[in-house]
Order: structure tokens, then C-alpha cells, then sequence
């Protein structure tokens, strides 16, 4: 963005300029933002990308983010809620859920059977 004047070795900015600033401002904190998403936006039909495509992916990655958020909430809770006089290492309710989670990306490259956890705590392939 350029400044509209210089004085005294200060840039100077009009109006649009500050309602730009403000935009690219509120973006960022509102729709967390990056720079490069907002710039992509900005630049509209003449952009290399469709801004749509660019906001529409800023929507899915948010939806994945909350879904986690929200999955490692209701861990945390039922850890306070249900295990305030004991570890919660060894929770069934735990227990089944690694049973029955995705395997990460490093396990899909590791030789031979994932590691999960038995029903007496210890691991095996």
C-alpha cells in the first residue's frame, strides 16, 4: 500500500487507504486470516486464483480446527468430570476410542500392524 504523502519522514495515508488497512485488519482477526488469504481477496477477478476458492478453503480448514477443538474439549472434560480421585490412564472409555482412531500419518508408514493398546494396557502389532 502505498502512502499518499511523506512528511518528516512519515508516511501519510487518505482515507481509502485506512479503510483498506481497517478491512485487511478485521479480516485477519475476524476470519483468521493470513496476509496471503486476505491479498488473494483483495486482488479479486485479477488474482491467479478465484478468491472464492481461497475463502472457501479458509471455511473447511476453520470447520476441521473446531471439530478438533471441540473433540479435545469434551476430553478434557470428561477427564474432570470422571477422574478427579484417579489417573484417567487406563479409562475404558479412553481405551475404546484409541481402539477405534484413524491411524496417523507416521503409522501408515510404519512396518507391520499399528501399535494399539490390549485390554490389560499394554501395546502389541
Amino acid at each position: 500500500m502505498q502512502p499518499v504523502s511523506r512528511r518528516s519522514g512519515r508516511c501519510w495515508y487518505g482515507p481509502a487507504e485506512i479503510r483498506r488497512l481497517a478491512i485487511i485488519q478485521y479480516w485477519q482477526r475476524t476470519g483468521l486470516m493470513s496476509l496471503e488469504e486476505i491479498g488473494d481477496i483483495l486482488a479479486g477477478p485479477a488474482a491467479t486464483r478465484d478468491w472464492t476458492h481461497t475463502v472457501q478453503e479458509h471455511i473447511d480448514t476453520l470447520r476441521l480446527q473446531a471439530e478438533r477443538m471441540s473433540a479435545a474439549v469434551d476430553y478434557l472434560e470428561h477427564m474432570l468430570s470422571h477422574h478427579h480421585d484417579s489417573p484417567a490412564d487406563g479409562c475404558h472409555h479412553h481405551e475404546s476410542r484409541i481402539l477405534h482412531m484413524p491411524l496417523t500419518t507416521a503409522e501408515k508408514y510404519l512396518p507391520g500392524e499399528p501399535l494399539r493398546p490390549t485390554r490389560s494396557g499394554s501395546t502389541d502389532r
